[in-house]
């Protein structure tokens, strides 16, 4: 396989959850259409809480390092007004 220009950014957190809700927010992340990958997942229970569990978790995504190549259009923010600027 040749080598492909990508780039790898990876980005790790940690915060603390209940495992229904870990197991949720992990299974967005893996159907999401975006590409993002799940690179590390570290898990414990946490021993103040019965039934949570303290996260640590490593994801990645890559970019193209290819120049010349134009990066993704992203859907324009829809923007609002606020209350007190309304004509």
């Amino acid at each position: 396989m040749t080598d492909l220009p990508l780039m790898e950014m990876v980005v790790t957190f940690g915060f603390k959850s209940d495992y229904p809700r870990f197991k949720m927010l992990l299974g967005q992340v893996e159907a999401d259409s975006r590409w993002i990958v799940v690179r590390d997942i570290g898990l414990s229970r946490d021993p103040e809480a019965p039934g949570a569990v303290l996260v640590r978790m490593s994801l990645a995504t890559y970019f193209s390092t290819r120049e010349g190549v134009p990066p993704t259009p992203r859907p324009a923010a829809a923007t609002s007004v606020p209350a007190g600027r309304r004509r």
